[in-house]
């Protein structure tokens, strides 16, 4: 995948973070994954992100640096 495309890739997923479209994570957060060093599946990161949102409604995720 070329930078421009990993780029736009996380500025997806970060826009879609932000419109709290959780439903749709399973374009950018396979089934297996980690959690703070743990194993988890999409639905835990999700549950998270989720949690996050109820305690910080204004939350917002953001891209400064990809390398």
């Amino acid at each position: 995948m070329a930078d421009s495309d990993v780029r736009a890739f996380y500025l997806r997923y970060i826009n879609a973070l932000n419109a709290h479209e959780f439903d749709g994570m399973d374009e950018f957060i396979n089934d297996r994954t980690t959690l703070n060093g743990e194993t988890a599946t999409r639905d835990d990161l999700v549950a998270v992100q989720k949690h996050d949102v109820d305690a910080v409604p204004d939350l917002h995720w953001e891209l400064v640096e990809l390398i």
